[in-house]
């Protein structure tokens, strides 16, 4: 079912909660094949999903919660919820890092989990860009997600996630959780073109009080030179930052490349 937007997999009082929502075939495959799993015990679902909503990121946003909660009022409440971010697409847009941002806002829910993908880059994909040939990269980090978010297993799942900063001698020091044995820096590995994108630095920062976090405006946003501190953190070339963002692109780089 590779192709289909959310909508057809949203029921009509999902859908209700988001305006905006496209209603062309809402909740066709919903009706055909969620609903009628209602009667059954169901520990939870992988969604593998988002490219067919990328245009809309904002709007994606509010449908994804609004999905898991309306599958809970079907499953349970403890009915588990995993998902892929979106994988690196050749393409010049900034839908697809929004998209990515907005998803990843569904963890914030009890028994939800993702994996990431857009460090799978794979341009030469005979099945297309957005998606690569690596799945077992992305099988390794749902089951590692399931482990530790469903079965309360002490594995490190989420990777790096960034948790706090401040300015320290005239840099701006990034704190991270989910550094497992520690953080590691290396190359950047990017040979797709990207709008203002060196394809060497994959940390920006934007020093406006009104920063557009779908641009790639060159004058707003500034790459920026990165130096480990320690395990868990990073300092980064730029006192008066108000905003960071790391590898903001549809296709931020080559598999496992992004740094």
């Amino acid at each position: 079912w590779g192709g289909t937007d959310i909508e057809s997999w949203s029921s009509p009082a999902a859908l209700a909660r988001c305006p905006g929502s496209k209603m062309t075939d809402g909740s066709v495959r919903y009706n055909a094949m969620i609903a009628p799993l209602h009667a059954m015990a169901l520990r939870g679902a992988i969604w593998y999903q988002g490219e067919a909503n990328a245009g809309a990121a904002d709007l994606y946003g509010c449908q994804l919660p609004a999905l898991v909660d309306d599958w809970r009022g079907l499953f349970g409440d403890d009915f588990a919820f995993g998902f892929v971010s979106l994988a690196g697409f050749v393409s010049n847009g900034t839908q697809y890092p929004m998209t990515r941002y907005r998803m990843q806002a569904t963890t914030d829910k009890a028994l939800t989990f993702s994996a990431t993908a857009y460090d799978l880059g794979d341009a030469d994909s005979p099945y297309g860009s957005v998606h690569p040939r690596y799945k077992r990269d992305v099988a390794e980090r749902l089951a590692r997600g399931g482990l530790g978010v469903v079965y309360k297993q002490a594995v490190e799942w989420t990777g790096p996630v960034g948790a706090s900063a401040s300015v320290v001698d005239g840099a701006l020091t990034v704190h991270f959780d989910g550094c497992g044995a520690g953080l590691e820096m290396n190359a950047v590995n990017s040979t797709v073109f990207q709008p203002s994108w060196s394809g060497s630095r994959v940390f920006e920062v934007c020093a406006s009080d009104e920063c557009d976090p779908t641009s790639v405006d060159p004058t707003l946003w500034t790459e920026v030179d990165a130096t480990l501190l320690g395990d868990c953190a990073v300092s980064l070339d730029a006192a008066t930052a108000r905003s960071v963002r790391f590898a903001w692109r549809a296709f931020p780089c080559n598999h496992l490349g992004c740094g």
